[in-house]
């Protein structure tokens, strides 16, 4: 999420302006998110680019079944490709680039629902973590902004947003500056 911030200052300063509205230099509590509807869309955002677990876990076919003209035959292991749903130009407008506004409503001051966000699996399968995962990425996020801004290092080649991928997905190598706000 901090590679995205560094590569896109803007979204950066936008996330820092409404939490310094909303939250100011309080400790971040949960009840703050309905209040930071950008903050929470660029999570959402991270969320969907990054696609941390490319390949969601088996599930087993209960009985034979078509699919796109195909037959499944029954006790076959299925597995989602979240990475691809998430990057589907079909359902994703400008899939490769990081756009936290298609999470929120069209004046921009809520964060919608989008059951194309699959980035904890779904169904009986989905991460029983999600909720716990969502709150510490927002306390996570909303407590480095409010006291650093973070940014690319200049000494370094400027990072691509390619990964490595195995079970996991994740960047490349990359080196951060983070820079105290307060100074």
């Amino acid at each position: 999420m901090c590679l995205y911030l560094a590569l896109n200052p803007e979204i950066q300063r936008k996330v820092q302006a409404e939490v310094e509205n909303v939250i100011g230099n309080s400790f971040p509590q949960l009840d703050h998110r309905k209040s930071v509807p950008y903050t929470r869309a660029v999570i959402f955002e991270s969320l969907r680019c990054s696609s941390l677990t490319p390949i969601g876990i088996a599930r087993r076919v209960l009985e034979d079944m078509a699919v796109g003209g195909y037959i499944i035959p029954k006790d076959s292991l299925v597995f989602s490709n979240i990475y691809c749903a998430h990057h589907d130009p079909e359902v994703w407008d400008d899939p490769h680039s990081f756009k936290p506004e298609r999470f929120l409503s069209s004046d921009g001051t809520r964060v919608v629902k989008c059951n194309d966000l699959i980035a904890f699996s779904f169904g009986k399968c989905a991460c029983p973590g999600e909720v716990l995962a969502k709150d510490q990425l927002f306390v996570f996020l909303t407590s480095i902004l409010q006291r650093f801004v973070v940014s690319l290092d200049p000494s370094e080649k400027r990072p691509t947003m390619n990964a490595k991928c195995s079970i996991t997905r994740f960047p490349l190598p990359h080196k951060l500056v983070l820079e105290d706000r307060r100074n």
